[in-house]
């Protein structure tokens, strides 16, 4: 794992963190272990748990995924945030007010617990804050990052209670997104950088992360011929910034079966990163 490896467990008793997978809810990146479709059930292009809108699944069923982890994590689905990903460098702040009008826009949409009409679906995905990461120092707000490659990142201030989340592909990597999602933490939570906790899912290998002869700029430091390994190009960017305390998975998206992986299979499925501040 490098120097910045840190022991997890602690800060479970300020939040509720984790990844889910294809298959459900699974703690991969903390035991090395993932949850595994033992008895040869073919899930097809979806899996058991997409949580994506977008990728050509039942809107019911990503509906009814999202449902489940809501009540996994203790929530109602309104106080569960994902986000529209549009490969930015654009950051939601999750405060009172963002929960105000979202729950307004949220409730036109459900009646005694259940969907109004299908005819609404296209329009209920619009009201997802579009950006690539989003911040909060809310009690009882889920924050979710999706993806099948890219790098789900989870940034936890354990002093202040705030949390983030980020989408870090190749744009977002070298866009800096988890640079500037930390310093937003700073600027409005009074979060010193250097403190964070940051914990980086699993996404697509450097050995598998073909770019061609692309040119990335600076970050052209991280490519080892025509592939481009984002974790090493993320670790340095946590320690250009003073952050200790991080880990990574050991998962490659693309090698593992068990993860969605676009470049795998074109047409598939996400899974996500989330982080909830537990209430004192």
């Amino acid at each position: 794992m490098g120097s910045g490896e840190f022991d997890f467990k602690p800060l479970l008793n300020a939040f509720k963190f984790g990844f889910t997978d294809k298959f459900g809810l699974a703690n991969a990146i903390f035991k090395d272990t993932a949850l595994k479709n033992l008895n040869g059930e073919n899930l097809g292009k979806f899996g058991k748990f997409n949580l994506a809108f977008h990728v050509g699944d039942e809107f019911e069923n990503v509906l009814k995924n999202r449902f489940k982890l809501a009540n996994l994590l203790g929530l109602p689905l309104r106080n569960l945030i994902f986000m529209n990903q549009i490969h930015s460098d654009k950051i939601c702040v999750v405060d009172e007010k963002f929960m105000a009008e979202f729950g307004v826009k949220f409730d036109k949409f459900f009646e005694f617990g259940k969907f109004k009409s299908e005819n609404l679906q296209s329009e209920f995905v619009k009201i997802l804050p579009e950006c690539d990461a989003m911040i909060t120092n809310l009690h009882g707000v889920g924050l979710c990052v999706m993806v099948a490659d890219c790098s789900p990142v989870l940034l936890l201030d354990e002093k202040s209670g705030a949390v983030g989340v980020a989408h870090a592909g190749r744009a977002g990597v070298t866009q800096k997104i988890v640079t500037k999602t930390a310093i937003k933490m700073s600027e409005i939570y009074g979060t010193k950088i250097c403190d964070l906790s940051v914990i980086v899912g699993a996404n697509i290998g450097g050995s598998c992360y073909e770019v061609g002869d692309l040119d990335l700029g600076e970050f052209n430091a991280f490519k080892r011929g025509d592939k481009f390994d984002m974790n090493l190009a993320l670790k340095a960017e946590l320690k250009g910034l003073g952050i200790k305390k991080f880990k990574f998975s050991k998962f490659c998206t693309h090698c593992e079966n068990h993860l969605y992986s676009y470049r795998r299979e074109k047409q598939t499925g996400r899974f996500c990163g989330f982080v909830v501040k537990n209430r004192n």
